[in-house]
């Protein structure tokens, strides 16, 4: 087990010096739930299991997308307050190794699109290559390109959109409300 360098052992409550000190006593790194911001979604699904907590929110930094934490302490759904807006956005819907997917709730027929993982990333140059809709990490990598390959179904009955693939796939459903 490695040390955590510059951290201090304690055993009980933390406070600054004093009422005018602006150091921080914490970096939610090594917490457990709470907020947090992550540079990517990768570093999201990395945060171990044990600082994990149902609702945590984590703030990938790559794209500014909120994200809170499922009761499964597994999956993760865009985080929405629900104040203001008056109806109408997108909504991402992230999901890892499924081949079906359903999202209940939604009132009609969604117009969606579907992000899929590129786990093996393409290094390039922008002046290079072309891509009409693929998304990229900072090192210039594809992240997730946009897939056609998956059959989509709105079941009204229910109000749910039903998303199914071939193969076990790793992504992101973006979706009109």
């Amino acid at each position: 087990m490695a040390t955590i360098p510059g951290g201090v052992k304690v055993a009980g409550f933390i406070s600054p010096s004093d009422t005018t000190d602006e150091y921080p006593v914490i970096d939610p790194i090594y917490g457990i739930g709470g907020l947090r911001e992550v540079p990517d979604i990768a570093a999201r699904d990395a945060i171990p299991a044990l600082r994990r907590r149902h609702g945590m929110l984590v703030l990938t930094q790559n794209n500014l997308i909120m994200w809170q934490l499922n009761a499964d302490l597994l999956t993760w759904r865009q985080f929405s307050s629900g104040a203001g807006g008056g109806g109408g956005g997108t909504v991402n819907f992230p999901f890892r190794e499924l081949t079906e997917i359903l999202i209940p709730g939604i009132s009609k027929l969604p117009t969606i699109t579907v992000w899929l993982e590129g786990f093996d990333a393409i290094n390039f140059n922008f002046n290079t290559y072309l891509f009409g809709a693929a998304t990229f990490n900072q090192v210039q990598q594809i992240v997730m390109q946009e897939t056609q390959d998956y059959t989509a179904t709105f079941i009204t009955a229910n109000n749910t959109l039903r998303i199914n693939f071939n193969d076990p796939q790793s992504g992101e459903i973006v979706y009109a409300t």
